[in-house]
């Protein structure tokens, strides 16, 4: 509901396109909230580029994202990079954000742990937790250089079709237990 439309597979199979590019080197975030990391890596990164936050977190008026008038995509369509760190860190826990940014043709910059790679491919976005041993400061240079960023250009964020059959039987024998 609030990216603005539903997700289509078909688009997370093709490559993420040069649109990024083309944009003003400016990061975006989503949020209610900034418990650490997250307020670190903002606190770094908005040093370093000009940056907007949208959400509960940086608009107090807005108590809840769905009643906040705005499609997340409309926003992200003005800027490079979308800042999108997990709220935590657990195997298998990975929100809409990485999708949300990637669809809207921005490059996502995440911080997830390592088993993301498992449902996305790994080059098709940037996971902080691979930069951290440097503090970010070879990744700051990256996302400066037109090389370095189009080496994202081609890179489709889903490898194959997922196939939720047997994720639905799951939950359709555990519905029917109780």
């Amino acid at each position: 509901k609030r990216f603005g439309e539903y997700y289509s597979q078909e688009r997370l199979l093709d490559p993420q396109g040069d649109t990024f590019l083309k944009k003003a080197r400016k990061l975006c975030m989503f949020t209610s909230h900034l418990n650490e990391p997250r307020k670190s890596i903002v606190s770094f990164f908005s040093k370093q580029f000009e940056f907007k936050g949208y959400g509960p977190y940086f608009d107090n008026k807005l108590n809840h994202h769905d009643k906040s008038n705005f499609y997340k995509k409309d926003i992200m369509k003005n800027y490079a990079f979308n800042l999108c760190p997990h709220n935590s860190l657990f195997p298998g826990y990975y929100e809409e954000k990485v999708p949300d940014a990637f669809l809207s043709k921005c490059l996502p910059i995440t911080w997830a742990d390592q088993n993301i790679d498992y449902d996305f491919n790994p080059d098709s976005f940037i996971n902080l937790i691979n930069h951290t041993k440097d503090n970010y400061s070879n990744l700051l240079e990256n996302l400066k250089s037109d090389e370095f960023l189009k080496k994202f250009i081609d890179k489709p964020l889903l490898l194959k079709k997922k196939n939720l059959e047997e994720e639905i039987k799951f939950v359709q024998k555990i519905v029917s237990n109780f």
